[in-house]
């Protein structure tokens, strides 16, 4: 049976994908379509994003030379509101706020205790600076340099900025765009931890590379999808209870996948998201001797987008 779900599989692809790209319109094209990964807005326009996200986060540590004996587990919620101005064609501003309420439990496999935090705060605010410094007009691609900053004002958060570069090939049914960059994380100090005591984190820096992409099947429907790579390079922590470990972050590959909706054509559309985050062990040394494995984050979202 699975043999000929899998013939069949490929039998069907073979049959869809000639129509599906006999369908696709490869003609150049630098329409700004609002759910596009390279959309920008145009001089005075204004775009704003609304989100609704739910995230989980599953971990488990690893002491050296032992088994798992501890899990950690998160539920996120969170609420974003962003908007963005078109300063010129080429220039545009964004800013954006969010709220998120966060239930994080840690259980032990050795006795029945279990810890629960609860957080419910706002977040940072963060503000980018988007601009085209080549248009596909005037060459084969469009390139796009950005540079985001979010002061350090709420507790418990670090403050983080990133500069980033896109390159981007727009058609008429498909846009294509590669992304590179890097981020910077600032020192902080938390108290959302197991044992209560507060936390300092060491600033960090690390970079990141990404492929996007979008389908726009019809004139009504799309899809995005696409990958990230990033990576951190090492962070100090230092516990008032348990003394001071280095932690050194691996990497992590994030594919998602979105399906997007225009309800008034290039004025107003939805959208539907799922990502889901393959992350690397982070290996401990210090007081806190070993490795947190079996890491995973799951993302969902539904946007809705608004163009003035």
């Amino acid at each position: 049976m699975t043999k000929f779900s899998s013939a069949g599989l490929m039998v069907g692809v073979a049959i869809v994908w000639p129509l599906s790209a006999s369908a696709i319109d490869f003609t150049p094209d630098t329409t700004r379509y609002l759910s596009d990964p390279s959309f920008l807005p145009l001089q005075g326009q204004i775009s704003t994003i609304t989100t609704y996200s739910h995230a989980t986060r599953d971990i488990d540590w690893q002491p050296v030379g032992g088994i798992v004996n501890e899990h950690f587990s998160a539920n996120t919620n969170n609420y974003a509101q962003g908007g963005s101005y078109g300063i010129t064609d080429q220039l545009s501003v964004s800013g954006s706020g969010s709220y998120s309420a966060e239930t994080a439990h840690t259980t032990f496999a050795f006795f029945p205790a279990e810890y629960t935090i609860v957080a419910k705060q706002f977040n940072n605010p963060a503000f980018d600076l988007t601009y085209r410094a080549v248009q596909q007009t005037e060459s084969s691609v469009s390139v796009d340099l950005q540079a985001s900053f979010a002061p350090p004002i709420v507790a418990n958060v670090p403050g983080a900025g990133s500069v980033a570069m896109f390159v981007n090939r727009e058609l008429r049914s498909l846009t294509i765009q590669g992304e590179i960059g890097a981020n910077y994380a600032g020192s902080y100090k938390t108290g959302y931890t197991a044992s209560g005591a507060p936390t300092s984190i060491t600033s960090q820096s690390g970079y990141f590379f990404a492929a996007h992409s979008q389908l726009r099947v019809t004139p009504q429907w799309a899809i995005n999808g696409g990958v990230t790579y990033s990576k951190y390079l090492h962070e100090t922590v230092s516990s008032v209870a348990f003394g001071s470990y280095v932690d050194t972050p691996g990497s992590s590959v994030t594919p998602y996948f979105a399906v997007a909706y225009q309800i008034v054509p290039n004025r107003v559309d939805v959208a539907v998201e799922y990502d889901h985050g393959f992350i690397g062990n982070d290996n401990h040394s210090g007081s806190s001797n070993g490795n947190w494995i079996n890491q995973s984050r799951n993302f969902y979202a539904a946007h809705l987008r608004l163009l003035f």
